[in-house]
């Protein structure tokens, strides 16, 4: 349950509180080991019409998983 409002919270850019603070470093490294655990990364990040492209989330960078995110919107509008 954790993981995922905190990649909520990332992907709305609010990453910002536990990234760069020293004092957040037990936050910072629990989101980087749940982040990319493999049930979460199939599940959550890379689940279709999970999560729109933002800049703030990396994995939305990469040009597939756009593709793949525009693919199931555009499946979803005409059905």
């Amino acid at each position: 349950m954790w993981t995922n409002s905190l990649y909520r919270l990332k992907w709305l850019g609010m990453g910002c509180f536990w990234e760069g603070q020293p004092e957040r470093s037990a936050v910072r490294e629990y989101t980087r080991r749940a982040f990319g655990r493999p049930s979460f990364r199939r599940d959550v990040i890379q689940w279709p019409m999970a999560y729109s492209s933002l800049p703030h989330v990396k994995e939305f960078r990469v040009p597939i998983t756009q593709l793949k995110f525009f693919w199931h919107l555009s499946r979803r509008r005409t059905l």
